[in-house]
């Protein structure tokens, strides 16, 4: 909650920020006037500490073309059930990254992805989290928000992934996040 002594302040700067858009419009330089003036920011970052500023919305893609989308690592992800907290992150995974389907195919950053099989997993054994892990270390591994964008773009998802030669569904987990409860 804010401090009374906060909220003139807060409130004279957003009067002036809507005094001037609804007068004359925003003017050209008005961000960089917010930048550069001590006044504006002080009282921008006041107010989003105390939690006031709402910042806009960051996405979570955005289409290129039918088969393309970019996914923005910088997203917090999805949590995957109630309570969970991050607990690991591979480091060095932020930003923009393009994901496409071509054919049976997809492609990020114009890598081939190829589903991992560890050498216990088979139609009657499975492997433990953290064995898999282990298993993991060092091999290329999908960012959560690619999962996230394609449950939001299923048509990106080939059907290789949704079922083995056998006919047994597929379980495919995104490692370069890992949560806890």
């Amino acid at each position: 909650m804010a401090s009374i002594a906060t909220l003139p302040s807060l409130f004279g700067t957003l009067a002036k920020f809507f005094g001037v858009v609804l007068k004359d419009g925003l003017p050209e330089d008005f961000f960089q006037r917010v930048i550069d003036d001590p006044t504006y920011r002080t009282n921008f970052v006041a107010a989003e500490k105390q939690g006031f500023v709402l910042n806009p919305p960051v996405p979570l893609w955005r289409k290129v073309d039918e088969f393309t989308i970019d996914v923005n690592y910088d997203r917090p992800s999805n949590l995957p059930f109630e309570g969970a907290t991050v607990e690991w992150r591979t480091p060095g995974l932020t930003g923009w990254h393009t994901v496409q389907r071509r054919g049976e195919d997809v492609f990020v950053d114009d890598r081939m992805v190829e589903l991992f099989l560890a050498k216990g997993q088979t139609k009657t054994t499975s492997v433990l989290g953290h064995d898999l892990r282990k298993e993991l270390e060092g091999r290329v591994v999908l960012h959560p928000n690619v999962l996230d964008a394609l449950m939001e773009n299923i048509h990106l998802i080939p059907d290789s992934w949704k079922k083995n030669s056998g006919g047994n569904k597929l379980y495919n987990f995104f490692w370069a996040v890992g949560f806890r409860n």
